[in-house]
């Protein structure tokens, strides 16, 4: 039973919203996360003509995408675990 104050008109409706945005959410983790990955390739090119200070800059801003990419993909795999128990 919903409450009074839903904005659902049925348990059903309430359910495909929360799959629509859980879906939602996961696709802008995804697109996030193809955005991390042409910046790391991006990167890579560039640490092989870098010199070495720019190799060291070049270098931490690849750690620290790969720390965001493991967080996006902690997240991710909740979405999916998400959207098959709500199948």
């Amino acid at each position: 039973m919903l409450p009074a104050d839903s904005p659902y008109f049925s348990p059903e409706e309430a359910a495909y919203c929360a799959t629509d945005a859980t879906d939602k959410a996961l696709g802008a983790v995804i697109a996030k996360l193809f955005q991390l990955a042409m910046e790391q390739q991006q990167l890579h090119t560039d640490l092989d003509e870098a010199d070495d200070d720019l190799a060291e800059a070049i270098s931490w801003r690849l750690k620290l995408l790969h720390n965001e990419e493991r967080s996006l993909h902690r997240i991710e795999s909740g979405l999916q675990s998400r959207l098959r128990s709500q199948q």
